[in-house]
């Protein structure tokens, strides 16, 4: 069954089962109230044997016995009501004599005999007799245990008002089902329709790949909530496959120009080997494949910085305890080796955080490299961690003021730097990896002052004990 259809199910049942409670309720509560003015009517008419023997006297109980046995004798007398009602005097020995002119014999049974015996209490109870169903009021005779008066009411208006009323009852509750599974249907309807509209748009972004196909969102209700999130989430999605697609883009004019030079460099030295007597000098073909070497190392970097990149998700690396001062202490040592001619001053303040080992390491290679390559020979390039900040001052020529604002941009390379190894993504990997862990990368500098890149690690905090 689809959503809609069980959402109108589910008001229809709802509304079917108040309904039948409702009918249930009013249909037993009339019968009990119709039965009650049964019962109080024959109660008031147990004064009838008293009117109807006028002229016995009020006095001993046998004696009331004798008259009410010649009052037998001599046959009923007319009935104030005969349609209504039916009166007899039952023995001890379970015979009886009519009282009153019309009505029907009212049966006998055990509990009545127990009343006619003086065993118990008047009686009411339910009878029936030639198909007419009756209300039976069962009472001692006034003033002894040697009979009692049985006065009945026939119940054929009860059952036919309380059979009439549960026919109504039944249509309405019906009646009431149909209405309410239309009503059902017509509230699912508009209560689904915005689910619709998310259905509709999901389905366009499908067909069309539309990823800016966004959701009108209206009012607070948790559908709105829903299309916003639906939202941001194709927000989000556009974004990355924008970025992704300016990665390739940018990718693609990065790895021209190495490929392209490659390519020269490798036609070369086949055309040179295919003609011997165009061979190349010694020492023009060594330059050439050192040449080609240098391009092929670069190429590999370009490339594992564009892997690096590429990931447009978090790294799966496992998150664990880092020690972030030995982690930059092992990267300071990686980069004096690597340049014998730079002095490194460093000052680590032990500090720890929960983090991405491999990521981290490479950010603050990425930084040291940078600081490296814009070091003058012997300069000094000033490391410092403090406070969860890492702070790395080299004082090489500095950063033009134009290019600040595009230092961390994906390719970008600084007119002065075109000319030095590098392919514009280190510290672009520098700043997501820092961003990863909750962390802001900046860059300060000034031409001929040298750079200052500060690395904020808010998650990092002091190491105990040093």
């Amino acid at each position: 069954m689809t959503l809609r259809a069980r959402l109108a199910l589910l008001v229809a049942t709802a509304v079917a089962a108040a309904i039948a409670v409702a009918s249930v309720a009013a249909f037993l509560v009339t019968r009990a109230e119709l039965r009650d003015q049964v019962d109080q009517s024959l109660l008031r008419f147990t004064r009838i044997p008293r009117q109807a023997a006028a002229g016995i006297p009020d006095q001993a109980a046998r004696r009331r016995l004798r008259d009410l046995e010649r009052l037998c004798a001599a046959g009923p007398v007319q009935s104030p009501v005969p349609e209504l009602f039916s009166l007899q005097f039952l023995r001890r020995d379970g015979t009886t004599c009519r009282l009153l002119t019309g009505g029907v014999a009212i049966p006998v049974g055990s509990h009545a005999l127990q009343v006619a015996r003086g065993e118990r209490g008047p009686l009411l109870e339910d009878a029936e007799t030639d198909g007419v169903h009756l209300r039976v009021l069962t009472a001692p005779f006034p003033g002894g245990d040697d009979g009692a008066v049985q006065l009945a009411r026939p119940l054929t208006e009860v059952d036919r008002t309380t059979a009439g009323l549960g026919l109504l009852l039944g249509l309405v509750a019906m009646a009431g089902v149909a209405i309410s599974a239309l009503l059902g249907l017509a509230v699912a309807r508009a209560g689904l329709a915005p689910v619709d509209r998310l259905t509709a748009n999901a389905e366009h972004v499908a067909r069309t790949q539309d990823l800016r196909a966004l959701i009108e969102v209206r009012g607070r209700d948790e559908i709105a909530r829903l299309a916003g999130s639906i939202n941001a989430m194709l927000t989000a999605l556009d974004a990355s496959r924008r970025r992704q697609r300016q990665l390739v883009a940018d990718a693609s004019h990065e790895l021209r120009t190495p490929l392209t030079s490659l390519r020269t460099n490798i036609e070369l030295l086949v055309r040179a080997d295919a003609h011997p007597e165009r061979a190349l000098p010694a020492r023009d073909r060594s330059a050439l494949l050192a040449d080609l070497t240098g391009q092929l190392q670069e190429l590999s970097g370009l490339l594992g910085d564009l892997l690096e990149l590429a990931r447009d998700e978090v790294p799966e690396e496992e998150v664990t305890e880092v020690r972030l001062d030995d982690l930059v202490g092992r990267e300071v040592e990686r980069a004096r080796r690597g340049a014998p001619g730079v002095r490194f001053e460093v000052a680590l303040e032990p500090t720890r955080l929960a983090g991405r080992r491999r990521s981290l390491e490479r950010a603050v290679g990425n930084v040291l490299d940078n600081a490296v390559k814009w070091s003058p020979p012997g300069g000094v390039v000033e490391v410092s961690l403090a406070d969860g900040e890492l702070q790395v001052h080299d004082h090489g020529p500095g950063v033009q003021p134009e290019d600040l604002p595009l230092v961390f941009d994906r390719f970008y390379r600084a007119s002065s730097a075109r000319h030095l190894p590098g392919s514009g993504l280190g510290l672009a990997i520098v700043r997501e990896a820092v961003e990863a862990h909750g962390g802001t990368a900046s860059l300060d500098s000034a031409p001929d002052e040298g750079t200052v890149v500060l690395l904020r690690l808010p998650a990092a905090r002091p190491a105990p004990g040093g």
